[in-house]
Order: structure tokens, then C-alpha cells, then sequence
């Protein structure tokens, strides 16, 4: 019954009901620029649009402020060392979006948190425009002294955004980024099996420069992945190593002395790395130079 409920509540509502945060943190205050469609907000208050044309004016905005500034302050709190930080609505105004169809107001406003001493951990709890639309759609950028930008979407499942600093989180990139580049390595067959032939073809002494030049090539070629600039087909990366191994295989058998395969260490580790799913999973993840 509540599934029920909450399905006739989403299809009443408009389906693209969406809002936008910018949250930026320096040291003791968190401001918070904040729009979202005036439709979204008329939902949840209909005693605000007292003419009835979905769209808030002037002198509406003026006399709906304080139930406004309540509203938002209920529903998009901070918390910091365990502490709600005290807020209060310091701009509230519209903007008109036209994308060609049908123009739709904005309210663009800006709050401010303040805290006694400085922030030095933050959790969000953002659960605003849910009673009428469970599907609302909360987009947030978070800038912490200068750090690099951090993103959150605040949705269903998603009510509490637990931040974390990138002194906090970088250990942890580090280790989540070196389990699964071993674990990948260990159980890419092609990286297995070309590094094991060119160890093979390699002269006693040198195989284990050999199989080193390839492991950096490959290292290297993940910053393609990093740097988002097109990547090979998965499908060709793994003809490529097949052809590798064979090219290396065929090239010991009709040896009668063993050569160490620098060039073919190099240019196949740069292949094989360029479709690396580890550079695809680390692809939006800031900390990742």
C-alpha cells in the first residue's frame, strides 16, 4: 500500500522535479547558493502562489519569506561535530529559465550555516519537496577550503551526505586504488600471459628489466583513462594482447638465442594499460593524480 502511495504521489507531481546546491565551506561558515523550480516548491506549499499561476511574484516571495526560510531550514540541515549548525536565509529572488519550450521560474537563494569554531567534519541532510514528490532529484557540489569540488546526489536511499575531507579520504583512495590494481593484475589473463612470454624470451639476467618496462608502460598508459581522451575498444585491447603473445611465442621458437623484447615490453604494456577498467572506475574521482 505505501509503494502505492508513494507511485500516485510521483505521477502527481511534475517527473523532472530537480534542484541544484553550491556548498562552500571556509573554516567557521558554510554558504549554500541554492535554486530548484518554484513549481517544486508550490507542491509543497500551495498556500504560497495565492493567484494560482504556479509561479511565485514579488510581492508573494515578500510575504512568503519567513514560511520559506522555515521550510528550507527543516529540510536541508547541517551537522557539524555532531552539532546542527544554526542557518538562516539571506537572499531569495527568481530567475527564469527558457530552454525553448516552455519558460519555467527558478528560485535562486542563498543560505549561510555558521558554526562557533571551525568546521572540520560536515554531514547534510537534505529531505526537502519529498512529501509531494518522492523522486525529487537533489544535485550538490561541495568546495571545502579550497579543495577540489566534491559531488552529491541527494535522492531516495540517498538523504544524508556523510563528507569527507581529502586528508580523510586519501588513504583510503590509495589503498581502494592499489587492492584493485593488484587484483586486476593478478587475474588479467593477457597481462599474465604476454609478461610471462617475454620473461620467457627475454636472455638470462634481463627478463626481469624486461617484464619491468612492461609494467610501467602499462602504469603509464593509465593516465589515458585518467585524462578522459577516447580509449580503444575492450574487444581490440584484448585481439592486440592475444597477438602479442602469439608474436612473442613464434619469434622464441624460431630463435636459436634468446633477444630481450624492449620494444614489444613497451609499446604492448601501453595497449594493454589504455583499456584498463581501473582507469574507467577512477574516472570521476578527484583524487585520483
Amino acid at each position: 500500500m505505501l509503494l502505492a502511495l508513494l507511485l500516485a504521489l510521483a505521477v502527481a507531481a511534475h517527473p523532472n522535479s530537480h534542484s541544484r546546491s553550491l556548498i562552500v565551506v571556509d573554516r567557521a561558515e558554510a554558504r549554500v547558493h541554492f535554486t530548484f523550480q518554484t513549481l517544486t516548491l508550490v507542491e509543497e506549499l500551495p498556500s504560497l502562489d495565492r493567484d494560482g499561476d504556479l509561479e511565485l511574484g514579488q510581492e508573494e516571495l515578500a510575504q512568503a519569506r519567513d514560511t520559506i526560510e522555515r521550510y528550507l531550514l527543516d529540510g536541508y540541515r547541517f551537522v557539524a561535530a555532531g552539532k546542527p549548525l544554526e542557518g538562516e536565509l539571506l537572499h531569495l529572488g527568481t530567475t527564469v529559465l527558457d530552454d525553448g519550450f516552455v519558460p519555467e521560474q527558478w528560485l535562486d537563494l542563498e543560505l549561510r550555516f555558521t558554526s562557533p569554531v571551525p568546521i572540520e567534519d560536515l554531514v547534510v541532510e537534505f529531505e526537502l519537496f519529498r512529501a509531494m514528490n518522492p523522486a525529487h532529484l537533489g544535485y550538490a557540489t561541495l568546495e571545502w577550503n579550497g579543495e577540489a569540488p566534491a559531488f552529491f546526489v541527494f535522492g531516495i536511499g540517498t538523504e544524508v551526505w556523510e563528507f569527507e575531507t581529502a586528508a580523510e579520504r586519501r588513504p583510503a583512495v590509495f589503498r581502494a586504488f592499489a587492492a584493485e590494481g593488484a587484483r586486476r593484475g593478478a587475474v588479467a589473463w593477457e597481462r599474465l600471459a604476454f609478461l610471462a612470454a617475454v620473461i620467457v624470451a627475454a636472455r638470462r639476467g634481463r627478463a626481469a628489466g624486461v617484464a619491468a618496462l612492461f609494467l610501467v608502460a602499462h602504469a603509464a598508459a593509465l593516465g589515458w583513462g585518467f585524462a578522459g581522451w577516447p580509449a580503444p575498444p575492450r574487444n581490440f585491447v584484448e585481439l592486440a594482447a592475444a597477438l602479442s603473445v602469439a608474436y612473442v611465442a613464434c619469434d622464441t621458437l624460431l630463435r636459436k638465442a634468446p633477444r630481450d623484447a624492449w620494444v614489444e615490453a613497451g609499446a604492448f604494456g601501453l595497449v594493454h594499460g589504455f583499456a584498463s577498467a581501473l582507469a574507467v572506475d577512477l574516472a570521476g574521482e578527484p583524487l585520483k593524480w
